[in-house]
């Protein structure tokens, strides 16, 4: 398993149980709470991709 995504798996499970601690107490802010944290992270997403490189995104052959 790589950095990347053990960094990504600890994200995920940190998120789910945050969302869920918030939502056992009250329903609706576990709900606002991931909505709001599913917009931050399509953000940072969109900003990592559009800084790399054309290069890196275009599909090698064999790389499949």
């Amino acid at each position: 398993m790589t950095l990347d995504t053990a960094a990504m798996v600890a994200g995920s499970i940190g998120f789910l149980l945050l969302v869920i601690g918030v939502g056992a107490i009250y329903w609706p802010a576990g709900l606002i709470i991931a909505g709001l944290f599913l917009l931050a992270w399509s953000f940072l997403v969109a900003r990592a991709v559009a800084r790399q490189p054309a290069a890196e995104l275009a599909h090698k052959p064999g790389s499949d």
